[in-house]
């Protein structure tokens, strides 16, 4: 291992360092096999080539190339491995790589999971929420993913990866420990990171869980030297760590693009789909959606309605299909108020938070013509009743069904005449609230737990009715809720 960088810090730094990357340079083929490197997973993609490439190279006489010229191809070709870590002490460090690329259309990357002694992913980074993806034609340049390690964290599982066409090469690996200078922060990355520790002391479930007095000594020896936002992020990336650690799976920070396109339209792709199955079953899939622009959420809420409405009113429906298995979350308010005819009126779940003293906030649906008509925050000027309200409803859940998805699925729970067909959903049962950051990105902090109507809590996975092992295939959940449906 090439020689590590030594911290002018020496009360955070003096304690040693130990994780040791195997065939760091490629410089070893597999069984033998001068195309395939030794000591890294690597999970063939159709449509990818992956390779030892001996014609170009950083250094030694080997790298490790990967390349499509399809651009039909779908997904991307990673490769990855897995090293233990030892530290005694906080530490900032850095997973560092020389890459070249050539006519890159796409991203490329590299990547790294945290993982602590009880064995439980705590920590995510990625190069493109750090210095941005690298594409297009750039010879050889090192790159460094920095993260920030304690005590705790036991194992790193990382890798690089082609996502799109062109051609990379990989060479010398290595994990570095990164020098800090002893210097307050600047005042904006002090502000920044005052504001983000703030709003998680006042607002997140897991707030009582977390040792503060270590947290912030941390963060006190992190933010030396520190002098934009964008550096700070390590700082706030290691406090979310920490409240990964206490169980929460569910917060996180949007960037701010994102959080830019969130206020103007649906970041989401997918649309909500729909359809007649055996002339008598209402079908409806309704994706993940994500904006909180007025109008966005108003025309999602609307054209779930218009289309249950029409297949209730050109059809003699006797039952009904509520398709969730690959809602992934978002804004839980305009899908939950689209579905309204078949969740029915009034309360439909709680948030809850308070100690032994529970509050229960409820989310309701009590439609009514005109403006902010829902109670859900959604306008629809004209709410659908269905014909036979009562009728049996089967919803379909997995794992692809999470966070606001699995409220949406909790607004069924309780419902006479409903059942739940498929696999247990995600686990990220906790209610997000959004908290605007100075710049310009949003941090979605977990600030209560979910309840069914009856006031059953959820803090984790929702499990399905009828558990159904699915089949490559071969629909055999949507084929399970058929037969419950049509059982006299």
């Amino acid at each position: 291992m090439k020689r590590i960088t030594t911290s002018i810090l020496s009360l955070l730094f003096a304690t040693s360092l130990f994780a040791q990357i195997k065939n760091k340079d490629f410089e070893t083929g597999k069984n033998n096999n001068s195309l395939v490197p030794a000591d890294w997973n690597l999970p063939l993609v159709k449509g990818y080539s992956s390779v030892l490439d001996h014609s170009e190279k950083y250094s030694g006489d080997v790298s490790f190339s990967i390349s499509n010229a399809d651009s039909t191809v779908k997904g991307f070709q990673t490769f990855s491995q897995v090293i233990p870590i030892t530290v005694n002490n906080l530490k900032k460090i850095a997973i560092s790589v020389y890459i070249k690329t050539k006519d890159v259309k796409g991203e490329v990357a590299t990547w790294c999971q945290l993982w602590d002694k009880n064995d439980k992913q705590v920590g995510f980074q990625n190069l493109s929420m750090q210095e941005g993806s690298v594409s297009g034609t750039r010879e050889w340049k090192k790159y460094r993913l920095n993260l920030t390690v304690d005590q705790d964290i036991k194992k790193l599982f990382f890798g690089s990866y082609l996502a799109g066409t062109g051609k990379v090469w990989f060479d010398d690996f290595e994990v570095e420990e990164v020098a800090v200078a002893d210097l307050p922060p600047s005042v904006e990355a002090a502000k920044y990171i005052s504001e983000f520790n703030s709003i998680i002391k006042k607002n997140s479930i897991y707030k009582d869980s977390l040792n503060w007095t270590a947290i912030d000594e941390s963060v006190t020896l992190l933010s030396k030297g520190i002098k934009s936002i964008d550096e700070a992020k390590i700082v706030t990336n290691y406090v979310l760590g920490k409240l990964h650690q206490a169980g929460d799976n569910h917060s996180f920070i949007q960037p701010p693009a994102v959080a830019k396109a969130y206020s103007k339209g649906n970041t989401n792709p997918r649309r909500t789909s729909s359809k007649l199955i055996e002339n008598n079953i209402g079908y409806i899939s309704v994706p993940g959606f994500g904006s909180v622009d007025q109008k966005t959420k108003d025309d999602f809420a609307k054209d779930i309605q218009d289309r249950i409405r029409t297949l209730d009113t050109e059809n003699k429906l006797a039952y009904w299909i509520v398709d969730l298995r690959s809602n992934n979350g978002g804004n839980m308010y305009p899908m939950i108020a689209g579905l309204g005819p078949l969740t029915g009126e009034g309360i439909l779940g709680y948030f809850v938070n308070g100690g032994a003293k529970k509050n229960y906030n409820a989310w309701s649906y009590n439609p009514k013509k005109g403006k902010k008509g829902s109670g859900l925050g959604v306008n629809i000027e004209q709410p659908y009743q269905l014909r036979k309200p009562d009728s049996k409803i089967a919803v379909l859940v997995g794992p692809g069904t999470g966070s606001s998805g699995e409220m949406t699925a909790i607004s069924f729970i309780g419902k006479a005449n409903t059942k739940f067909f498929g696999q247990a959903t995600g686990g990220y049962t906790s209610a997000n609230a959004q908290y605007n950051l100075s710049d310009g990105s949003a941090l979605l902090l977990a600030v209560s737990y979910t309840a069914d109507r009856n006031k059953k809590e959820y803090r984790g996975k929702i499990q399905p009715d009828v558990l159904v092992k699915e089949t490559e295939g071969d629909d055999v959940t949507l084929k399970a809720a058929q037969n419950w449906l049509q059982q006299k």
